[in-house]
């Protein structure tokens, strides 16, 4: 073999084909996790509260049961709301305001239906169907489209 044989050696490295997730992808990501977690709490809670109508005093464990799954479903929706209100507003200290907010019985209804509406628009903004339960389909925070 001759030296006139061999490639001339590259000069540019080879480009990888991955690229990290950037922030706004994983920022839609926590956005439509939130929104839907938020969603199947609220349908948790619709379909515990028949359990609740018929608490008696004759069977307190029941009573009991009853307690702990809606005070668990109103806990783990208070905490996606906060989680959401934080991937919402850039300014932290609103997302920890409405998150707040949103303990306080009947205003935190009022909380919910803002925050989840701007979800909501975010979501659609971005090109995200939104539906009854929230986003349909979110692509995992590392999916996102090559730059070149």
């Amino acid at each position: 073999m001759t030296q006139d044989a061999l490639p001339p050696p590259p000069t540019v490295p080879p480009q990888l084909e991955y690229f990290a997730p950037s922030a706004g992808s994983r920022r839609l990501h926590d956005i439509a996790r939130y929104q839907r977690n938020i969603n199947a709490c609220v349908v948790g809670a619709i379909a515990v509260s028949p359990l609740l109508a018929e608490v008696n005093h004759e069977s307190p464990m029941l009573n009991w049961v009853a307690i702990v799954v809606v005070m668990s479903t109103i806990v783990t929706a208070a905490l996606c709301l906060f989680r959401l209100a934080m991937a919402l507003y850039d300014n932290k200290g609103t997302g920890i305001t409405l998150g707040i907010l949103a303990l306080i019985p009947i205003f935190g209804l009022l909380i919910l239906v803002i925050v989840m509406g701007k979800a909501t628009r975010v979501l659609r903004s971005n090109g995200i169907p939104v539906g009854l339960m929230g986003a349909k389909h979110v692509p995992p925070a590392g999916d996102i489209e090559s730059p070149r």
